[in-house]
């Protein structure tokens, strides 16, 4: 019996154990056909996406549906997490290949405007041709004097002070692109163009947009020079500047007897009798009393070695009228000396230029000039203002009335306008009271 039942129990512990054996071999079975399964669709997953055909949608349970190469349908399972990179916010901002900041101005590449001068003056010939519009901040502009642009150009410019405008605009309104800008251009006084005439017709009334002048309230600024302070100031032997120079003022000028009288105001200061080494202003030019008329470079060196003043006056009175005769020498180690309408006190740094606007007459001038080229001291202050800045002439500042120009038909609803009266924004000239 004892044999019997173990036997029994040999017989039941090896089907127990062939079950567990069964089992373990089936799930190994399963979780081996579930990989291949997996890796099987993978690889489907990869070709599908490769082939010309394939595209790539998200659905709403996070399934992927591709359809197949040959045309049919099919959803590979693919989880959630495996679908983790494609889904999420996304930024623009943060990737190199959307909006990236170009060097390129791809905005206005395909928006050409033309600058058409209708009349230019002779000599900005040099000027227009060597513009070189690719000094701007907007690059798609290009200046011309070809007329047969004219319904064409973004902006027309017109010379005041120059023949050929015509007795009439060449466009109607009806005629003109309103997205045309008109300019008027002048660099003269009123007193200058006062006795021009083709601007004066009333078909030029309200016709123009911007104003380009030397007044430092028009649309297009462009002054005879601007001032640019150094990043450090320059460094010279000013004793030894001082001592070399023997001699007063100096006057260059050809445009005699203009109506500021400037002529008889140096005469009057050149009367003052208390000054025994002759003449404290010496005239070079074409006018009375010049003692040569010397080339510019001659005049310069004149300048450089013998003289401490310098007269700017101009040549008429006008508001805001301040021209080449400030800057041209204010580089230079003299003091200027001007005379005009001009805010220069305003505009530029006191104690490196006098003004006879502040001398109750020519005699107090003449005094004040000889007591400070006495000075050293006081002389070698006013070089010292003078040379922490560097100077740009009016042909550098006519590239820069180009880019501003360029600038604002790049942004025309920004700068819409007409002037009424171009006249009226010039101002009026007075006549002198100091002489």
């Amino acid at each position: 019996m004892a044999t019997k039942e173990k036997c029994k129990m040999m017989a039941t512990r090896r089907w127990v154990l062939a079950i567990v054996f069964t089992t373990l071999l089936f799930h190994v079975f399963l979780i081996t056909y579930k990989w291949s399964g997996i890796i099987s669709n993978q690889a489907s997953v990869r070709i599908r996406v490769h082939s010309p055909k394939a595209t790539s949608v998200l659905g709403e349970a996070g399934m992927a549906y591709s359809p197949a190469a040959d045309g049919t349908n099919s959803i590979d399972a693919i989880t959630k997490d495996d679908l983790k990179h494609i889904k999420g916010k996304f930024s623009n901002t943060k990737s190199p290949f959307i909006d990236p900041k170009l060097n390129i101005n791809t905005s206005e590449a395909f928006n050409l405007h033309n600058i058409l001068w209708w009349n230019p003056p002779k000599w900005m010939n040099d000027w227009i041709e060597e513009t070189d519009e690719r000094r701007c901040s907007y690059t798609n502009c290009r200046v011309t004097t070809d007329r047969t642009t004219l319904k064409g150009s973004s902006a027309v410019v017109f010379s005041v002070a120059n023949t050929g405008m015509g007795s009439r605009p060449p466009l109607t309104p009806n005629e003109r692109n309103p997205n045309q800008a008109w300019i008027f251009y002048t660099l003269e006084s009123p007193y200058n163009i006062v006795w021009k005439q083709e601007h004066k017709r009333t078909e030029w009334l309200n016709v123009f947009n911007w104003s380009w002048t030397y007044k430092p309230d028009s649309d297009i600024f462009h002054p005879y020079g601007i001032l640019q302070t150094r990043d450090r100031p320059l460094q010279k032997n000013y004793s030894e500047v001082f001592r070399k120079k023997t001699k007063l003022a100096a006057w260059a000028v050809s445009h005699c007897g203009a109506v500021s009288e400037r002529d008889r105001y140096v005469e009057l200061v050149n009367n003052f009798s208390n000054h025994g080494d002759g003449s404290i202003v010496d005239i070079f030019g074409s006018c009375k009393g010049a003692l040569s008329k010397p080339s510019e470079n001659q005049f310069e060196k004149i300048l450089d070695e013998n003289y401490k003043f310098y007269l700017g006056f101009e040549n008429s009175l006008c508001p805001d009228y301040i021209t080449e005769k400030f800057f041209m020498n204010y580089k230079r180690d003299v003091i200027t000396i001007v005379r005009g309408m001009g805010e220069y006190e305003k505009y530029f740094p006191k104690g490196s230029f006098l003004n006879t606007k502040y001398f109750p007459s020519p005699e107090d001038l003449a005094k004040f000039i000889v007591n400070l080229a006495a000075d050293e001291e006081r002389f070698i202050e006013y070089l010292k203002v003078k040379d922490r800045f560097s100077v740009e002439e009016r042909r550098f500042m006519y590239q820069d009335a180009v880019c501003s120009i360029c600038h604002k038909l790049n942004n025309i609803e920004e700068y819409r306008k007409t002037i009424v009266d171009f006249l009226d924004f010039l101002g009026t000239c007075v006549q002198p009271k100091d002489v």
